[in-house]
Parts: C-alpha cells; structure tokens; sequence
C-alpha cells in the first residue's frame, strides 16, 4: 500500500507533527510512506495539520482515502482506519 504525507506551513502547531508522522510510520513497516507528490495516485493521503484548522491544502491530491491529522489524539483514530485499507 503507497500513503503519502501531505504537512500544513506550520505556523500553529499544537503538537511535534514530525514525531507523530515518525510514530507512525514505525508502527507500520509494511506500508510505504512517501512525501507527496501530486502527480502521483495514492492509496491513502495523510494530511497532517499542525492545528484544527486544517488549512493543508489537498483538494488536487488524489488517493482513494484522505486522512487528516489535526491532533495526537487522531492518531488513535488513524490506527483504526489504516487497519481497514490493510
């Protein structure tokens, strides 16, 4: 399964958007995580917003699921969702 990350500018972080993305990254060796690329259709897209403002802009991104990480807190829902596509 291809999942790409797709980081907000950053400018309100509430949270360590890199150690979450590295969270879970390790916690699935099995997936292949990639920095997004546009041109490229994903499986799934990580959106990770530093804030709840979710301003990440994703709306030309293409992927069968888009998942938006706003909060340490969603990573436990992320965990759930992921083992759904797997």
């Amino acid at each position: 399964m291809k999942v790409g990350i797709k980081y907000c500018g950053g400018c309100n972080s509430n949270y360590n958007r890199n150690d979450a993305v590295r969270q879970i990254v390790e916690r699935y060796p099995e997936i292949d995580f990639e920095t997004i690329n546009q041109d490229v259709y994903y499986n799934c897209i990580l959106i990770i917003n530093g804030c709840g403002r979710s301003c990440a802009g994703h709306k030309r991104l293409k992927a069968n699921n888009k998942i938006f990480i706003n909060s340490l807190n969603d990573i436990n829902e992320l965990k759930r969702k992921i083992k759904s596509m797997i």
